[in-house]
């Protein structure tokens, strides 16, 4: 009877359990918004450069939560995504480390002004995750959440693929490249195209 009690509370943990912790960074190669750090500023999320280790995790309820001040994050309905709600959105997980909405094919996108925001209305970025080691984020698929799709969709015939890209460090130097990414236009849904896990840690090393 102890020992069933025990497995039924352990269970109950591993049913429970938030995501890894992982990072944030864009991916529009041959853009401005290419490699990125996402992290929040005035409540809301932005694409950028900043000095402060930003560390986010998916919880079982799929709430995307700023590790760093226990935050979560909501999307309005002007698709900005804002932190510090009482009411945050539960419809983020991960898949083929990217951080994904609601399903694949909404993904994200960033405005003239680096605002992150939900759908197509900016230019679509794809969110990479990057963990302390180095490598992306396992799937993650709440329990709460029943609307994902594979990430194996059609892919739409009009598409760009990126150069090998440098890495640039706030120094100023890098000799780290990351592979193509395959882009669908227009949805601003991104395809997983292998980034390499030594890229990924070299990345690691400027944002966590």
């Amino acid at each position: 009877m102890f020992s069933k009690t025990l497995l039924a509370l352990s269970l109950a943990s591993l049913a429970i359990a938030d995501s890894v912790e992982f990072g944030l960074i864009t991916i529009r190669s041959g853009s401005a918004y290419h490699l990125l750090s996402i992290y929040p500023k005035d409540g809301e999320l932005v694409a950028g450069s900043t000095d402060v280790s930003n560390n986010f995790v998916v919880t079982d309820a799929g709430e995307l939560k700023l590790v760093n001040d226990g935050t979560f994050a909501a999307v309005a309905s002007d698709n900005t995504i804002k932190f510090g709600s009482t009411d945050p959105s539960t419809k983020f997980f991960l898949q083929d480390g990217y951080l994904q909405y609601d399903t694949t094919s909404v993904g994200f996108s960033v405005d003239t002004s680096y605002q992150l925001l939900t759908g197509s209305s900016g230019t679509g970025v794809a969110l990479r995750t990057v963990t302390k080691g180095g490598s992306v984020a396992p799937d993650f698929i709440p329990s709460a959440d029943s609307t994902t799709s594979s990430s194996s969709e059609a892919v739409s015939s009009a598409t760009a693929t990126s150069t090998f890209t440098t890495i640039t460090n706030k120094n100023g130097t890098s000799n780290s490249t990351v592979p193509p990414v395959t882009v669908e236009e227009g949805s601003g849904n991104y395809l997983n195209a292998g980034v390499n896990v030594a890229a990924l840690a070299a990345m690691a090393a400027l944002i966590l």
